[in-house]
């Protein structure tokens, strides 16, 4: 009776946490535009990238997707920041700090 108990008892642990990983696991793609290799490339590669001739940088153009600018509070560092700091508290802000580069 003992083994019985202690083989359902596992079940059921095994029951309540294997449904939180299995939703985690489907919803992050592993290929593709939304796969995190992708999107980590396209914020940099793309998002920051900057060549001789290239229009004004006019960072809610290039990075909205990556940074919430309707609900900008928020911690960003950056120790590449041009200027006095290299903290900011508002996502609109720290975009527009690299704007005039």
């Amino acid at each position: 009776m003992t083994h019985i108990k202690i083989s359902l008892a596992a079940a059921f642990v095994v029951g309540i946490c294997a449904g939180p990983v299995a939703a985690q696991d489907s919803s992050c793609p592993r290929a593709g535009a939304d796969a995190p290799l992708a999107l980590h490339a396209d914020w940099i590669m793309k998002g920051w990238e900057r060549n001789e001739g290239d229009g004004k940088f006019v960072f809610a153009q290039k990075l909205n997707r990556y940074y919430d600018l309707e609900n900008t509070k928020g911690v960003f560092y950056d120790n590449f920041a041009p200027g006095s700091t290299q903290l900011f508290d508002n996502s609109a802000r720290y975009g527009a700090n690299w704007e005039a580069l």
